[in-house]
C-alpha cells in the first residue's frame, strides 16, 4: 500500500511527464499534420496508448 507522500510524488511525476509530452511532442505532431495528417494522427494515438499502458502497468505493479 502506498503512503500519501508516495501517491503525491507519483502524481507530481505523472504530471511532469504529461506536461513534457505536451510541450515537446504536440508541436511536432502539429507540424507533421501539415505534411501527413494520417501519420500524425497515428503517432499521436500511439503516444497516448503508451502513456495509458505505462500508467496501468505502474499501478498494477504497485498493488
Amino acid at each position: 500500500m502506498m503512503t500519501m507522500e508516495e501517491m503525491k510524488n507519483e502524481a507530481e511525476t505523472n504530471s511532469m511527464v504529461s506536461m513534457t509530452l505536451y510541450a515537446v511532442m504536440y508541436p511536432v505532431f502539429n507540424e507533421l499534420e501539415r505534411i501527413n495528417l494520417s501519420a500524425a494522427q497515428t503517432l499521436r494515438a500511439a503516444f497516448i496508448k503508451v502513456g495509458l499502458y505505462t500508467d496501468l502497468i505502474r499501478k498494477t505493479s504497485q498493488d
